[in-house]
């Protein structure tokens, strides 16, 4: 991993790809990119490069149709949005439902890379409690 990280600039490319080359590097099985947790792990990066590099209105609206289709269904809408109900909207974006996705398909990659490579992340494994002092 250390030729890949000075190969690749301090390894700047897709934060996916690393988890392959990790896996191939370890002669484990790679992901599958058409399934999950593959494919949410990846709607989940372009999510957020959407909300973080966000376009206005009419700049790129293909950007907000792609997202917008590709999420449609995955969790439950904003109750605080102020769109029409039964039509998906960026503010669904900025709701529990679409946290809860966000946290659990990451999780779920996570999980299985680390199930793949026989480790215990420390969240897997959490402390027991400390004693309340006496």
């Amino acid at each position: 991993m250390q030729a890949v990280w000075r190969a690749t600039k301090q390894g700047y490319f897709d934060v996916l790809e690393k988890y392959q080359l990790i896996l191939q590097a370890g002669k484990k099985e790679t992901f599958d990119r058409g399934a999950n947790p593959y494919q949410n792990a990846a709607l989940l990066i372009q999510l957020r490069n959407y909300v973080v590099h966000f376009k206005p209105e009419g700049v790129d609206s293909n950007d907000s149709l792609t997202i917008t289709k590709r999420l449609d269904g995955r969790f439950r809408p904003n109750a605080a949005r102020k769109s029409p109900r039964g039509s998906w909207s960026d503010h669904d974006i900025f709701g529990a439902g679409c946290a809860e996705w966000c946290w659990r398909s990451a999780r779920s990659l996570t999980d299985e890379f680390a199930r793949r490579l026989a480790l215990t992340l420390d969240y897997q494994n959490p402390r027991p409690k400390d004693p309340l002092p006496v």
